[in-house]
């Protein structure tokens, strides 16, 4: 076989290999995977103790919430569990009993799931229920009914932001290429920080409705920022790899913006909310990034371990990076 023959016969098993990848990665990571499902509701609070649901935004779920005891349905809603599919919106009236009692949110993934509820008129206030804390009391026992104060919450939207990364594959293989290529743990820290910081402008953007570009636009180059993300060199200064870092980390802040908005939005402490997602981020990335610097000291006792197991790191993140770019477009252009 002529040599170049027997590189066509390469070239040919490698699309077959990308094609095969691209489809499992289109099938379990589809166009939106950035996209958390997240349904907002309202919920109005009179001074007799009526209670009012109402959705405001995010899409239909199959999302169940159940009242506490002293709250009975009133009007067209029938039972103390409320379908947030289809029985919204529901009215209740509840005691004081039932005021302070905790309501349940059932059905919520343990993936990137979350209810985000704003409280308005006798009581006020803003939670983010996610399946790790599935419930939330409209009345603190320290609270009057009739009260006007509103309280903040960071643990939710900091788990919510810890959940973003630990279950983001491609936002751990932008963690672990800053690390793998990077001269030393501080050559990654600094970029990952200026990655966070930079999520959280184009996040918070779009959550606004002022996008810097389109999200499935974003999608993609998502997917096209893990391959270059390969290219890293150690020998870049600092402030070139905190910059190019920062221009992923736009990126990914616009792909986001779907699932986040209705936490940022239809809370009281929208800038608050926006700063807890973020270090929950942040506390999840350094974390991965000393684990992976763990491992690659470790590996420094076996002559030519480490520097294989950067390869291999690399080989894999950016297999994966190109799968993805297949899947992404695929999705864009319809192809199934």
């Amino acid at each position: 076989m002529t040599r170049l023959g027997r590189h066509a016969t390469v070239v040919a098993r490698v699309a077959r290999v990308a094609r095969v990848v691209a489809l499992v990665v289109t099938s379990a990571h589809p166009v939106g995977a950035h996209e958390t499902p997240t349904l907002a509701l309202h919920v109005d609070v009179s001074r007799t103790g009526e209670v009012v649901l109402q959705q405001l935004a995010g899409p239909r779920t199959l999302v169940a919430l159940d009242a506490p005891r002293g709250c009975e349905p009133i009007g067209d809603t029938r039972t103390t569990r409320v379908d947030t599919a289809r029985d919204l919106p529901a009215r209740f009236r509840c005691s004081e009993s039932g005021l302070r009692g905790a309501w349940v949110a059932t059905g919520l993934g343990s993936h990137a799931q979350a209810l985000a509820v704003r409280a308005e008129g006798a009581t006020r206030g803003t939670w983010t229920v996610l399946a790790a804390s599935p419930s939330f009391t409209l009345v603190s026992a320290k609270s009057e009914v009739s009260g006007s104060s509103e309280s903040f919450d960071a643990l939710p939207a900091i788990a919510a932001g810890a959940s973003h990364v630990a279950h983001g594959l491609d936002h751990l293989a932008i963690v672990a290429l800053l690390v793998v290529r990077a001269p030393g743990l501080l050559a990654a820290l600094v970029p990952l920080l200026g990655f966070t910081l930079a999520h959280a402008v184009t996040l918070g953007l779009a959550a606004l409705g002022h996008p810097i570009m389109p999200a499935r636009l974003a999608e993609s180059l998502v997917a096209v920022s893990i391959v270059l993300a390969t290219r890293l060199e150690p020998e870049e200064t600092l402030a070139r790899r905190s910059t190019t870092a920062a221009t992923f980390g736009l990126v990914h802040g616009v792909a986001f913006r779907e699932g986040a908005a209705p936490l940022l939005l239809h809370g009281h402490a929208p800038l608050a909310t926006l700063a807890a997602f973020h270090a929950g981020i942040e506390v999840v990335q350094v974390a991965a990034a000393l684990a992976i610097a763990v491992l690659l000291a470790a590996a420094q006792t076996r002559e030519g371990f480490a520097q294989r197991l950067r390869s291999s790191v690399v080989t894999l993140a950016g297999a994966y990076g190109v799968a993805l770019v297949f899947a992404r477009l695929a999705g864009a252009f319809g192809v199934r």
